[in-house]
């Protein structure tokens, strides 16, 4: 394998990541921890400033998320497959002979 062959392959190997629609994400997920907060007594609705914490929180949680979780395959394309075929662990070796019925 030459040189050009590997860096080829890793330069197809790019993952788009989306951060804004991590943030959009973590907007939604802080809104609404801020009103389970609110609605179970956990934080008073005239403090603004624990909802608005509660609110970045779940935006920085959602661009985390964008940037570190696993990317799924492009739309049209496979899932990368094995080539070589794996045996599992477990696989007991079958024998050509017949099996003798003694009934």
């Amino acid at each position: 394998m030459t040189s050009t062959t590997i860096s080829q392959t890793a330069a197809q190997q790019v993952v788009k990541k989306h951060p804004i629609r991590g943030a959009i994400w973590g907007l939604l997920l802080g809104f609404s921890l801020a009103i389970y907060a609110v609605l179970f007594a956990v934080i008073p609705f005239t403090d603004w400033l624990p909802l608005g914490l509660v609110v970045v929180a779940g935006v920085a949680i959602g661009v985390a998320w964008a940037y570190l979780a696993p990317a799924k395959t492009a739309k049209g394309e496979s899932a990368p497959v094995s080539t070589e075929a794996e045996e599992p662990a477990d696989a007991v070796p079958v024998s050509e002979e017949p099996i003798a019925d003694d009934m």
